[in-house]
């Protein structure tokens, strides 16, 4: 059992598809926390609602990308896999504010290591469910 456990680790990690997902979300983390920082302590928003805008398109940067060069799936599913993919951001985001609130305000770390460290504890979250939900009805074949 840990033998399979172990090749299947494997095959997930030096997979084309995870390094594509990788790069793909180290740009879209680089633009997010970017935003973040110019949203709260350039325009003086709250860190919460930086974070919900910033949320918002960075996804629709993210989604578009891993569409296109991580999956690639045909254009006719774009609306289902944007729905899709956006119902796991959705639930990645209620981890995200309630992890932001809890590292920022109960335990007093910055904002942006706070972002930093959610982001990374994301990471397989997200991958797993867009591989084997948001991407995967597109690979029935026609």
């Amino acid at each position: 059992m840990i033998k399979s456990l172990v090749r299947l680790k494997n095959k997930i990690f030096n997979s084309k598809r995870f390094s594509k997902f990788i790069i793909f979300g180290a740009f879209c983390n680089i633009l997010g926390t970017t935003s973040l920082y110019v949203f709260t302590d350039f325009l003086g928003l709250h860190y919460i609602l930086s974070l919900i805008i910033t949320l918002i398109y960075v996804n629709f940067i993210g989604f578009y990308l891993n569409k296109i060069y991580t999956f690639k799936t045909p254009k006719k599913y774009f609306f289902r896999e944007l729905w899709k993919y956006y119902s796991v951001m959705s639930s990645g985001f209620c981890l995200n504010v309630s992890s932001m609130y809890l590292l920022v305000d109960i335990f007093k770390i910055w904002y942006i290591y706070a972002a930093v460290i959610v982001s990374i504890g994301l990471l397989f979250f997200n991958f797993f469910m867009h591989k084997s939900w948001s991407f995967k009805s597109n690979k029935i074949s026609k």
